[in-house]
């Protein structure tokens, strides 16, 4: 996952690994703290780019700490990594998969 923070929208970009098994939808969380649980705020499957990446905005307030899940017929991934996301500053992340 990596992200670029600019005023109150950050941009999440992620893959998915490959092989791994299908996805119904994922979860992006923020949180003031890198513990979890936080909030959920996103929860869909965006069409991936032309190199498989997938990619939603999120409004924040301040620096947060975000990271992902993928949901399927199993349950809920382990989540990413989590990330801060501070004004202008690019993160990169790895997400896992169950």
């Amino acid at each position: 996952m990596s992200g670029l923070v600019a005023a109150l929208l950050v941009t999440l970009r992620w893959m998915q690994p490959a092989g791994s098994p299908p996805v119904e939808a994922f979860r992006v969380y923020l949180a003031a703290h890198p513990s979890r649980p936080g909030l959920i705020v996103y929860q869909g499957i965006p069409a991936p780019d032309e190199l498989g990446a997938y990619s939603t905005s999120i409004e924040v307030g301040g620096n947060v700490f975000g990271w992902v899940t993928a949901l399927n017929s199993i349950g809920e991934s382990e989540p990413s990594n989590a990330r801060l996301f501070v004004e202008s500053t690019k993160v990169r992340g790895t997400r896992r998969q169950r």
